[in-house]
């Protein structure tokens, strides 16, 4: 492969899409956006120079937006595009009771954990969910944990009080870790809460393993929690992309 052809990431999550380019196969840019985005995606793609020799990878925890993606890109050129699990497999080893139950994004970062040789190893994925993966010194991805995400707790929070406010988006932590008004004690107590539950599952998890774990924090709120927590952690929002792009290179060669 070229190593100065661009590559074009895409990981879609359930309320969110990340969107990364690669150059020298080194991701030299990349963004959040709204599902409901992805169509501007698409024309940033177009304008971006795509050409029918551009390679676009995407991963994707939604069928129904992957398919109305590769249709819109499909109707602006033909473009050589491969989904992560279907067109690209993961290979990885798994105890999972159904493997085809496990969701392609936790394949993929426990992927990217191995070929790191970063073992073993617990990765946190801060999305919709957050997921907590475990993946032991041979590389075995042993099982993890799914848990409402920072964005989804407090989604439910403001949904089923009636006082609170309907509308909040949270920043990331800075001053006192409690606050002097409603709105701050609802940053602070999300951001502080998941910062504290990150520690308590480190700890706890890592006694699974006969060795200390690395860690990995991934996610659109990993450099909230990142900056926050005890323990010693590798803070890369950029982690599941560049497990897309390290598998598609293992997968090319």
């Amino acid at each position: 492969m070229n190593k100065t052809q661009k590559i074009h990431l895409i990981d879609i999550g359930n309320t969110s899409a990340t969107y990364g380019v690669t150059q020298d196969s080194k991701i030299i840019k990349s963004q959040s956006l709204l599902i409901n985005e992805i169509p501007e995606l698409v024309k940033k793609n177009n304008k971006s120079g795509l050409k029918q020799e551009n390679i676009i990878l995407i991963a994707s925890v939604v069928p129904q937006s992957t398919d109305y993606l590769i249709s819109e890109l499909n109707a602006r050129g033909k473009f050589a595009i491969y989904e992560i699990g279907k067109d690209i497999p993961v290979p990885i080893k798994s105890l999972y009771e159904k493997e085809s139950k496990l969701g392609i994004d936790r394949k993929i970062d426990a992927f990217g954990a191995i070929k790191s040789n970063k073992l073993p190893c617990l990765v946190f994925d801060f999305g919709t969910a957050l997921t907590c993966d475990l993946i032991d010194a041979k590389g075995t991805f042993l099982g993890g944990l799914i848990i409402p995400g920072p964005a989804t707790s407090l989604k439910s929070l403001l949904k089923n009080t009636a006082l609170l406010p309907k509308v909040f988006q949270l920043k990331p932590e800075k001053g006192k870790p409690y606050g002097r008004t409603t709105q701050d004690c609802i940053q602070h107590g999300v951001i502080q809460a998941y910062a504290a539950m990150t520690d308590g599952l480190i700890a706890k998890l890592s006694k699974e393993f006969k060795k200390k774990p690395h860690v990995i924090i991934t996610g659109g709120f990993s450099s909230f929690i990142g900056k926050i927590i005890r323990s010693k952690a590798l803070v890369n929002p950029n982690h599941t992309l560049e497990s897309i792009l390290q598998l598609y290179l293992s997968w090319r060669d």
